[in-house]
C-alpha cells in the first residue's frame, strides 16, 4: 500500500453562483465521499485551504502575500492509502470536486525513509 494525494484545483466560480441550498446540498457530498473513503480505511486525512498564503521563490526568496485564487489554485487535499495509481483513480472517481467544475491531481507519497 502506497499514500496519494490528491490535490483539489478550482471550482470557486461554480460555488460562487450557488444557492444556500445547492452549496449545502454539495457540501453534503462531500460529506458522504470523505465518510466513505474513512468507512472502506482508505481516509488518511484531508482538509479545504484557506485563501490567504504566501508564494516563495527564487534565492532571494520572494514573497507574494495575500489571497490566493483561479483555476489553477490548489483549494483543498486529500490524503488516501491504495494499493497502486489505478486504485487511487477509482478511489478518485466520486470526488465532488468534478460537479464544481474542478479537477483533482493524484499523486504517491514517495517512501524517503530509507
Amino acid at each position: 500500500m502506497s499514500d496519494y494525494i490528491f490535490f483539489i484545483r478550482g471550482g470557486d466560480a461554480h460555488m460562487a453562483g450557488l444557492s444556500e441550498q445547492e452549496m449545502q446540498t454539495h457540501m453534503q457530498e462531500w460529506t458522504a465521499y470523505m465518510g466513505g473513503l474513512g468507512a472502506a480505511g482508505k481516509l488518511k486525512g484531508g482538509a479545504p485551504l484557506g485563501k490567504e498564503g504566501s508564494v516563495m521563490s527564487g534565492a532571494a526568496k520572494f514573497e507574494e502575500n495575500g489571497p490566493l485564487g483561479g483555476d489553477t489554485q490548489v483549494n483543498g487535499y486529500v490524503m488516501v492509502s491504495a494499493a497502486d495509481m489505478t486504485e487511487a483513480k477509482a478511489l478518485a472517481n466520486d470526488c465532488p470536486i468534478f460537479t464544481a467544475d474542478g479537477t483533482l491531481e493524484i499523486r504517491e507519497c514517495l517512501d524517503m525513509s530509507g
